[in-house]
C-alpha cells in the first residue's frame, strides 16, 4: 500500500469562517492537475480518498474523485489543530489516524 499526503489547493480569499474557505481559481486548477499527476503512472492510481472536514480539502479532491469514481471520506481526525490541543496532542492525533492506513 502507498499513502500519498496531498495538501489542499490554494484557498479562496477573503479568509472567513475561521479557515473554512473553498478554493481560489488557482486552487481549482491545482486540484484538476492531480488527475494528470496520478495518471502519469499506473502505480499511482488511488483506491481511497480521505480529507478533513474543511471545504477546501474536499474541493481539492472532488475532480479526482469524479474521475476515478471514488467516494471522498471526510475524517474529523484530519482537521486542523483545535484550540484546546497542544502541538503534541495534535501530532499524536494525526499519527494515530495515519497508522490506521498503513
Amino acid at each position: 500500500m502507498k499513502l500519498f499526503l496531498i495538501r489542499h489547493g490554494d484557498k479562496a480569499v477573503p479568509f472567513t469562517d475561521h479557515e473554512n474557505n473553498g478554493l481560489s481559481d488557482h486552487g481549482h486548477a491545482q486540484a484538476l492537475g492531480l488527475i494528470q499527476i496520478f495518471d502519469q503512472t499506473e502505480k499511482m492510481q488511488p483506491t481511497h480518498l480521505f480529507c478533513s472536514t474543511l471545504q477546501r480539502t474536499r474541493a481539492t479532491l472532488i475532480r479526482l474523485s469524479q474521475y476515478h469514481r471514488l467516494p471522498i471520506q471526510e475524517l474529523c481526525e484530519l482537521d486542523l489543530q483545535a484550540a484546546h490541543e497542544t502541538h503534541q496532542q495534535f501530532a499524536q492525533r494525526i499519527q494515530m489516524t495515519l497508522k490506521f492506513f498503513v
